[in-house]
């Protein structure tokens, strides 16, 4: 019988799992941070936290909490 490890490798293989990149990223890490300026619309808002999300070959988007600044915070 093969080897425990390569039997999962080839399955994560031939089931793309190996392209997912969920489980790679460390939760620990820094927020995304989307700085807007005054006179933004909402979608605009939105667009920006958008281009901020992982998004995963396997799964799609992820939802993440973005972090929110307005400039004049930023600028100050």
């Amino acid at each position: 019988m093969p080897n425990i490890g390569k039997r999962l490798d080839r399955l994560e293989e031939i089931l793309g799992a190996k392209a997912c990149t969920c489980r790679q990223v460390d939760p620990m890490a820094a927020l995304p941070i989307v700085i807007i300026e005054d006179g933004w619309t909402p979608e605009q808002v939105e667009a920006a936290k958008a281009a901020k999300m992982l998004v995963c070959p396997i799964h799609g988007d992820r939802p993440q909490p973005v972090l929110v600044l307005r400039g004049s915070e930023v600028h100050a």
